[in-house]
Formats: C-alpha cells, sequence, structure tokens
C-alpha cells in the first residue's frame, strides 16, 4: 500500500476510494472499473489469477442485492464529479 499511499498522495485517505476517483478523473478515455472495487471485496472475489489456468477463472458472480441504490447513488455522484 505505500506505493500507491504515494502515488497518489493518499497518506490516511481509503486506497480503494482514491484509485477509483484517480481512475474516474484520468484523462483516459475510458476508465473501468471492477465491481469488485466498488463493493469494497477481498481477494477471494477475483475473477482470475493471471498466468492461471484455474477452473474457478472467470467464475465470480456478484450476490444478489449487492447493488444497492445507495452504491448507485455513490458511483453516479463520482462519475458526475469526474465529469464523465
Amino acid at each position: 500500500m505505500t506505493f500507491i499511499s504515494d502515488y497518489l498522495d493518499i497518506h490516511g485517505e481509503d486506497p480503494r476510494m482514491a484509485m477509483l476517483t484517480a481512475g474516474l478523473e484520468s484523462k483516459a478515455v475510458w476508465f473501468v472499473a471492477l465491481m469488485q472495487d466498488w463493493l469494497n471485496l477481498d481477494g477471494s472475489a477475483r475473477m482470475n489469477e493471471p498466468g492461471k489456468a484455474l477452473a474457478t477463472n472467470w467464475r465470480w458472480r456478484m450476490l444478489p442485492g449487492a447493488a444497492t441504490e445507495e452504491l448507485a447513488a455513490q458511483i453516479r455522484e463520482m462519475t458526475e464529479l469526474a465529469d464523465r
């Protein structure tokens, strides 16, 4: 976390939210954020492990009810603030 904290200058902030904000506010034409990041899930929700052909790759599914109105409002607000 030290590299991300230093790179984004976010000491004391939530690195996940800072990374999402930095991506949204970037000059990139497209920014893709994984739902796992929006939901603040840990490594057990990974979609795959690069370089490994595992039966569990690409099997993650969002649980029913995980996409709440509150989350939608947060994503909408951050997207609008970033002028996307």
